[in-house]
């Protein structure tokens, strides 16, 4: 039984891994998007 519950708190680690990383890309690219329409005169504001 100690068996599972290993195997399940280490795939909920991964999982929870996965959904930080996911986060922290999301955030990156979120910040280079606003770095380049502040580039470029505001973005859609500008149309």
């Amino acid at each position: 039984m100690l068996e599972v519950y290993r195997t399940l708190i280490g795939t909920l680690q991964s999982a929870a891994w996965l959904l930080l990383e996911l986060f922290v890309a999301t955030l990156v690219a979120q910040v280079i998007v606003r770095g380049i329409e502040l580039r470029h005169g505001g973005g859609a504001s500008a149309d």
